[in-house]
């Protein structure tokens, strides 16, 4: 007995290819299919493919770039980022997936709700790795408001690197996506000057 699809070609490299994202293995046979005797009653043939989701790991690293001249604003240590995780029509993407902040694990995971969308916290060189995520793509996205501190409206001026928004292709490989959050001192000019008056003002050197 030989399984195969429906063009009558053996089930192997062409399922595979019908089934982008997994990885197929040999069928298995919990009878015997290659020696046996068909009576009567007739025999039956049990015949299993297993499709594993095939899957990567995805990693989120947040750095904060200091002034050169001033540092990092005192509101900045301690601060959590907001970041949402959202898959690009990648199936089966929901409940709790195991993750890490810097090599400690999550007590209960990474929940990605029915849409697929997660959203995590992370703070100042933080990197959050997601290890077994489906193949597919992703949209990792910083949220601006999270990243805002009070002295920025009149001392500093906060900035992201590409809009604050990353996609990673997990198909490719695993991917590590890094936001740059750079705080710069906002500066101005300050202009000193002397005047001499009075009848010696020419005596002045």
């Amino acid at each position: 007995v030989t399984e195969v699809d429906g063009s009558g070609a053996p089930i192997g490299a062409a399922a595979a290819a019908q089934f982008d994202g997994y990885t197929w293995s040999s069928v298995s046979y919990q009878e015997d299919h290659t020696d046996f005797t068909l009576g009567q009653d007739g025999y039956t043939v049990t015949a299993t493919n297993l499709y594993t989701r095939n899957t990567q790991a995805l990693s989120v690293q947040k750095i904060v770039n200091p002034d050169i001249y001033y540092g990092l604003p005192a509101e900045v240590e301690g601060k959590e980022y907001t970041f949402t995780i959202k898959a690009n029509g990648v199936d089966a993407v929901e409940g709790a997936y195991t993750a890490t902040v810097n090599g400690q694990e999550l007590e209960n995971g990474l929940e990605f709700n029915e849409n697929g969308v997660a959203v995590v916290k992370l703070k100042k060189d933080d990197t959050l790795r997601i290890p077994y995520l489906p193949t597919g793509s992703y949209t990792v996205t910083e949220d601006a408001a999270s990243a805002k501190i009070d002295a920025e409206q009149t001392d500093w001026t906060w900035s992201v690197n590409d809009g604050g928004s990353l996609t990673a292709d997990l198909a490719a490989g695993t991917e590590n996506l890094v936001f740059y959050n750079t705080y710069t001192r906002n500066t101005g000019s300050l202009t000193i000057t002397k005047q001499v008056e009075g009848a010696g003002a020419g005596l002045a050197k």
